[in-house]
């Protein structure tokens, strides 16, 4: 029952109701007084109840009776039946009527099996005024309470087994009909039930498993060009672009991102294959995946079964053994986690994703405790939840610790925008790869599923093209837009080398994807065109980038095609809608300095060569974004950190926070209460994260409690990796003291690193 329908007989059932409970009162409490008849008598509860139900039907008993509560109830019983009437014919005729609207429908978009993730998809999808249309069985319908008063959202319910009215319901000319059905078999069914009836149309079918999508051409040719919706594949793009891998790894001076992935199921390896195909850069060495599942062999067997070809594309050994009830408590040396960290200290990111929330919150816990009190799995510890409420994890704050849920079943507009960003891209990649080779060019809508699917993969990786040239994107959806302010590209990239450098990651990227699907390299030597084989999946291009130059030379411009076309699509952006959020090269000051400053401290002298600094390398708030890192002790560390921030956003940039912490927060306001009190400490803290106004992120030098005799040590080891990861360095030195912050500044000036030196005069040395 819909809930118009709900309502209508709710509204007759008041006044029956009311009608009974009047014409009951009334009959029991009969006013004879002014007639003085004496068969006017008042009746019993059972015969007045009963009297009270004939007022619906109309009985004579009612009729020219003197009592005015009989009269009453008269007229409204009268009322009641009248509602009942006009009630039945509005449930049939509404029910008519929306048949009738449906069956008129145009350019409308159909969902066919209503879920949370599909329905959230598509809600996303609607614009305004755009009519959607529900289709699914009256029990699926009737528990879905969306609030739409605009009525452009119509159910229909319908019992599948009949075909035609399905057909009916879909509308005169759908723009899309999307098959959501978590089941990929009953959408491909009920798709196939439907091509019979009216022929091709447009649809849209979805499917969580990877090895079908890859074939689902082979259910029917109907379905070579058929675009996929997958909550696996919204999911994996989401987090692996909210993580950032690649970025983490670089700020913990990691050879190559480390991941660990707990319970192999579909979500698991649909987030494998994301990581595999996007973690490509030259600074970083291959992608290591450790995998561990309460079934090591059933969970490997179904690794090589389903995605066999991710052993050539990710550096990933054979799944361990790892029961979730056991994670974090079998001790140091037999948590197979554990030892897995310690062969590569540490771990880029632990992702929890078993087929159970109650596991994975009870297995994201232990590993928390295991951060908190030991010191060990230091990675960010995404949790899968369906509680969540999107698909996305919670904003990544902390590169070294830390829980993020993700995995709900809401999509956001910002995943839909990278949906589109990956269309439009990977069509226009596929446009220039037809001007290069036209005798073998095809239109972009004759294309198979899978061919798209290589373009709009290569699409995907322009947002790691720009994290390896050290771009920040803006937040939201406009992430996905990847405009670039011009200057940006002529003035402060190299583009030429950045071209260059680009294209043997892009090359290495597609034979990682080409490996994944489970291509293989010709044995023909040398290798040449006519040895690619697509039915046995053979190519001739799947060599290393200095052999492909050997033997393929020609062909090396597709690479470098693919990223001029990301720099195309940018400066497209940007000129189509140049007050919208742009992408920035990022610039990184660190600040270090005493752990007191009095309130006579004066930062103008430094901001002003700060300023200096700024002009004279052309680091404009246009085309830049600052992003400040601080060993956040309170002082010079906190204060200098808030006044360059302060300074930054004066001039109209966005600025972000990076706190490089050999402790805790806590920690460190106790160790400097000689120099500063709790409360000083708090205001110093709150005042630099309201200053902040892009992101703010922790990084822990190392988990754990810290012996007291090690943390000097590792204060000083701090300073080295500030150095290392900064464009500029800011110290301070007091009148008495700051031994440590003069050691940091002559080794950055022997690194021959920029750095100003604040003292009492100041002096500066800006360094090459």
């Amino acid at each position: 029952m819909t809930s118009s329908n709900r309502l209508v007989f709710g509204l007759v059932a008041a006044i029956s109701v009311l009608t009974v409970l009047i014409g009951t009162y009334a009959w029991m409490h009969l006013d004879c007084t002014p007639i003085g008849d004496a068969d006017c008598v008042p009746l019993q509860w059972d015969q007045a109840l009963y009297a009270s139900v004939l007022a619906i039907g109309g009985s004579d008993i009612y009729h020219n009776h003197p009592d005015a509560g009989v009269q009453f109830t008269r007229w409204l019983g009268a009322a009641s039946g009248l509602a009942f009437v006009l009630g039945v014919v509005f449930v049939f005729a509404a029910g008519w009527l929306r048949r009738r609207r449906v069956a008129r429908l145009s350019g409308h978009l159909v969902l066919v099996g209503v879920n949370d993730f599909s329905l959230s998809y598509l809600l996303a999808r609607k614009a305004r005024g755009d009519t959607l249309v529900l289709i699914d069985t009256e029990v699926v319908l009737s528990a879905q309470t969306l609030k739409d008063r605009s009525g452009d959202i119509l159910k229909a319910e319908i019992d599948f087994i009949d075909d035609a009215a399905l057909d009916a319901a879909l509308g005169r000319s759908p723009a899309e009909v999307v098959f959501g059905d978590p089941e990929a078999s009953v959408n491909v069914e009920r798709a196939q039930s439907l091509v019979r009836l009216r022929g091709k149309f447009p649809m849209r079918i979805r499917s969580e498993k990877q090895n079908i999508n890859a074939d689902l051409d082979l259910w029917s040719h109907t379905f070579d060009a058929v675009p996929i919706l997958s909550e696996t594949e919204f999911t994996a793009r989401a987090l692996v672009t909210e993580l950032e891998p690649m970025n983490i790894a670089r700020l913990r001076g990691q050879d190559c991102p480390h991941i660990a992935i707990i319970g192999i199921g579909d979500m698991a390896l649909g987030i494998i294959e994301e990581l595999g195909l996007r973690c490509h850069a030259r600074d970083l060495g291959k992608l290591k995946i450790w995998t561990f599942d309460c079934d090591a062999e059933a969970a490997w067997t179904k690794l090589k079964m389903e995605r066999g070809g991710l052993l050539d594309a990710v550096d990933m050994p054979r799944t361990e053994q790892l029961d979730g009830a056991q994670c974090g408590s079998l001790g140091v040396a037999k948590d197979p986690l554990i030892a897995a960290e310690a062969r590569v200290a540490p771990l880029t990111a632990i992702i929890v994703c078993t087929g159970s929330d109650a596991i994975n919150v009870d297995i994201a816990l232990r590993l928390r405790r295991l951060q908190d009190e030991q010191g060990l799995c230091l990675a960010p510890i995404l949790m899968r939840s369906r509680a969540t409420s999107t698909v996305a994890p919670d904003p990544i704050t902390d590169v070294t610790c830390g829980l993020y849920r993700f995995g709900g079943p809401q999509v956001r507009v910002t995943d839909l925008a990278f949906d589109k960003m990956q269309m439009r891209l990977g069509r226009a990649m596929h446009e220039i790869w037809n001007t290069a080779e036209p005798e073998y060019s095809v239109t972009w809508d004759s294309l198979t599923l899978g061919k798209k699917r290589t373009n709009t993969r290569a699409a995907l990786s322009a947002v790691e093209m720009f994290q390896t040239l050290g771009l920040v994107p803006p937040q939201g959806a406009a992430a996905a837009e990847l405009r670039l302010h011009p200057n940006v590209i002529d003035e402060v990239l190299d583009l030429k080398a950045a071209i260059a450098d680009l294209s043997v990651t892009e090359h290495d990227r597609w034979v990682a994807e080409r490996q994944a699907e489970g291509w293989t390299q010709t044995t023909a030597d040398p290798p040449t065109r006519k040895d690619r084989d697509d039915r046995r999946k053979i190519h001739w291009l799947m060599l290393p980038f200095a052999q492909l130059q050997e033997h393929a030379a020609q062909e090396i411009s597709k690479d470098s095609n693919n990223v001029r076309a990301v720099f195309k699509e940018a400066r497209r952006q940007y000129h189509a809608d140049p007050s919208g959020s742009c992408w920035k090269k990022r610039v990184r000051v660190g600040v270090m300095g005493p752990l007191s400053v009095g309130p006579d401290f004066d930062f103008t002298a430094t901001l002003s060569d700060f300023g200096d600094w700024l002009a004279e390398r052309k680091i404009r708030t246009d085309t830049h974004r600052l992003e400040v890192v601080t060993p956040n002790a309170p002082g010079f560390d906190r204060v200098a950190a808030q006044a360059l921030i302060a300074d930054w956003n004066a001039r109209g940039g966005v600025s972000d926070l990076l706190m490089l912490e050999a402790e805790t927060e806590a920690f460190l306001d106790l160790y400097a209460l000689d120099h500063a009190t709790q409360d000083t400490s708090r205001r110093q803290s709150t005042a630099l994260a309201d200053a902040v106004t892009g992101r703010s992120r922790r990084m822990r030098l190392r988990g754990g409690p810290i012996p007291q005799a090690e943390f000097m040590a590792e204060v000083e080891r701090g300073t080295h990796v500030m150095s290392d990861l900064c464009d500029l360095m800011i110290y301070m030195v007091g009148p008495e003291g700051g031994e440590m912050t003069k050691k940091a500044a002559d080794t950055r000036a022997q690194r021959g690193g920029s750095f100003l030196m604040f003292r009492r005069p100041m002096v500066s040395n800006s360094g090459p």
